[in-house]
Order: C-alpha cells, then sequence, then structure tokens
C-alpha cells in the first residue's frame, strides 16, 4: 500500500522466528464496514481538525458506523508512564558498561537526572497505574472496533524547534505527540499513520488508525481506504 506508514507496538513477548511483522490485510477486511470511534477535535490545529471529519465523513460513506468519543483518555495515566520511563531509562544507563551519561544531549541529561530520583515504590506504582489504564482500554476495545485520531494535534512551528502549533497555541513535541500515541504504546495496539492531504502551509498531515491486538489486517485495509482516497 503505497502512502500509508505502518507502526505496530506489539507486547513484550518474544516473536516466533520466522513469524510475520504484521498479520496481512485480506479483501474481506476491506469490504466488511466495522464501528469506527473518531477522536474528539478539542485541541486540534484548524487544519487537522477538517482533516479528521474529512476522514471521517469517509468512512460513513462507505457504510462504516462512526462515533465520536474520547474512548481512551490518558491524561491520568501520562504521570505514570513518564515516570516509568524515567526511572528505566535512568537504570540502564546505570547498569550499561561503559556509557557515559555526558555523551547525551542536555534534556536527556537531564530526564536521567530525574530518572534517578523515582524510587522503586513510586516505579512499581506506576507500573500497577499503567497496568489498570492498559487492562481498562483492552476491555472496551472491541475487535471489531478501530479508532481514529491524529499523530500529532497540529503542524511544526516554523521558528521554534521541537514545537508544534495546536488550537491552544505552541506546545512542545513531545506533549503534543503523547496524549495521541499513549494508548498504543501501553496496551500494545496496531497502528497505523495514514497521509491526509496537507496544511495551509504545505505541510502534510497524519491521521492514525488503531485496533484491538491482533486485528493487524483490519487496520491496514481500513487504512488503506484512507491511503487510496489520500493518493
Amino acid at each position: 500500500m503505497r502512502g500509508v506508514g505502518v507502526q505496530t507496538h506489539p507486547r513484550r513477548r518474544q516473536r516466533p522466528r520466522g513469524a510475520a511483522a504484521v498479520a496481512p490485510a485480506s479483501p474481506q477486511d476491506a469490504q466488511t464496514p466495522g464501528t469506527v470511534v473518531v477522536a474528539p477535535r478539542d485541541g486540534l490545529h484548524p487544519d487537522y481538525a477538517e482533516a479528521l471529519t474529512a476522514a471521517a465523513d469517509r468512512f460513513t460513506a462507505l457504510g462504516w458506523r462512526v462515533l465520536t468519543e474520547d474512548f481512551a483518555p490518558p491524561e491520568d495515566v501520562i504521570d505514570g508512564y513518564m515516570m516509568m520511563l524515567l526511572h528505566e531509562g535512568a537504570r540502564l544507563y546505570a547498569d550499561e558498561p561503559g556509557s557515559s551519561v555526558e555523551l547525551c544531549t542536555e534534556p536527556v541529561q537531564e530526564m536521567l537526572r530525574a530518572g534517578h530520583g523515582v524510587t522503586d515504590a513510586l516505579y512499581r506504582d506506576a507500573r500497577r497505574t499503567v497496568a489498570r489504564y492498559r487492562d481498562g482500554l483492552l476491555a472496551r476495545l472491541d475487535p471489531g472496533t478501530l479508532l481514529l485520531g491524529v499523530v500529532c494535534p497540529g503542524p511544526p512551528h516554523p521558528s521554534r524547534a521541537a514545537t508544534a502549533v495546536t488550537a491552544g497555541g505552541p506546545r512542545p513535541f513531545v506533549q503534543a505527540v503523547i496524549p495521541w500515541t499513549l494508548p498504543q504504546s501501553i496496551a500494545g495496539l496496531p497502528a497505523v499513520a495514514v497521509p491526509a492531504g496537507r496544511d495551509r502551509d504545505g505541510m502534510p498531515i497524519g491521521l492514525q488508525l488503531s485496533g484491538a491486538p491482533g486485528r493487524d489486517g483490519t487496520v491496514l485495509a481500513a487504512a488503506a481506504l484512507l491511503g487510496g482516497r489520500a493518493a
């Protein structure tokens, strides 16, 4: 499928030797409409909100059931996820023979220093928080349901490095992206980035489709519907 970028977030388990990285999409996957849950447009750059609406309309026209819902708001789990990230990063560098934190950029060094302040007890609490979020999300995500959102809520800022332009103004890129991609990472959901045209300044817009674990074929086939439209 030209024009469709694929990214999967597998669970932490070893893939059998010779197994495919993603399940193949079948024609039936593309021909059988299911349910698409579209994320709210709140906070999106206007051009990104318009692209998301157009994609939802495309699914409606193809006979899919389209709902708008904040299906898995990650706000309550972001702090726990970041605490895990900082703790594990700091321990990784501390345990890696011959590693030198001084070779890292200053922002990375700052994160590693912060990670040393995360105690084992805080880390265990964070893991429990993330696990509860993951289990709740998977319990709600029916195998026939797809999630539709954006990869980033706005385009890169023309003059500020690592900053995205959103409806609420400029935001650091990491802070802008995490709420939209964290659920997929935590729950091990197959996810696909689909091109959805360009904004008013000619910058490409990326939408994201994701689905239940193991539903790679459904996600890819649905992404092909949008990718073909955007080509």
